[in-house]
């Protein structure tokens, strides 16, 4: 997979305005996420996608929360990950409840 948005505009059909949303993950998980920059883009672009982005908001930010719930074993290999990012509100990862 190339990457996991969780209320970001950055993926495909999304809507600049208020998104959330929440992922469970199962109780082990193996997650390879391929989307990559450059390190130079990273580092000069605030607006850079994240192989895993959770909460960012260009537009208006949202009302409720985005939260990532990991599972028991987790195993993530990812090149970057943006958590609350611009105009995002609190956001949370946890185990599941």
């Amino acid at each position: 997979m190339s990457g996991i948005g969780i209320g970001t505009t950055h993926y495909p059909n999304a809507v600049a305005q208020r998104l959330a949303g929440v992922l469970y993950l199962a109780r082990t998980n193996l997650l390879t996420l391929t989307y990559s920059q450059p390190l130079s883009i990273y580092l000069t672009n605030a607006s850079a996608t994240n192989g895993l982005e959770i909460s960012h908001h260009p537009g208006n930010p949202p009302v409720t929360l985005s939260f990532l719930y990991l599972g028991q074993t987790n195993a993530i290999f990812v090149d970057s990950i943006g958590v609350g990012r611009t105009k995002a509100s609190t956001t949370s990862a946890g185990t599941q409840p």
